[in-house]
């Protein structure tokens, strides 16, 4: 047993890059819907991270997630880096289409293989974005 009370220490970078390297151990795997929910998590904690990388704090308003956290970062965003990113979010094309936090709930085999590959390559662009080798 551990020696205290578990303390949570939020880490956006570390999250991603966990999230994304889960996510293609799951697909090739074979499970396409759980890897799939991961790299829709690794791109909202790439997004918090390149916001926080900019001084910006993940608040309230932000503390939100994919489809939301795009229409968030209108409403709430601020400075240089918030542009560039509501344009690579909000498109053409709109990456990570269809995708919600919600998919964490989705049935077996409700997300095929393409599917999970689009959002691949979807969260792939994101991770470039904010700064991440993939």
């Amino acid at each position: 047993m551990a020696g205290g009370p578990w303390i949570l220490v939020e880490s956006y970078e570390d999250a991603a890059a966990r999230s994304y390297l889960a996510g293609i151990v799951l697909e090739d795997f074979g499970d396409p819907a759980t890897a799939a929910h991961l790299y829709g998590v690794a791109a909202e904690c790439a997004v918090k991270y390149c916001l926080e990388s900019a001084g910006i704090t993940i608040d309230k308003p932000l503390k939100v997630h994919f489809p939301i956290l795009p229409v968030a970062l209108g409403l709430h965003g601020q400075g240089r880096t918030m542009l560039p990113l509501l344009g690579l979010l909000q498109g053409p094309p709109v990456l990570l289409s269809e995708y919600s936090i919600h998919s964490r709930y989705a049935a077996d085999n409700c997300i095929d293989t393409a599917r999970c590959g689009d959002w691949k390559a979807d969260v792939q662009i994101i991770l470039t974005f904010c700064g991440f080798w993939i």
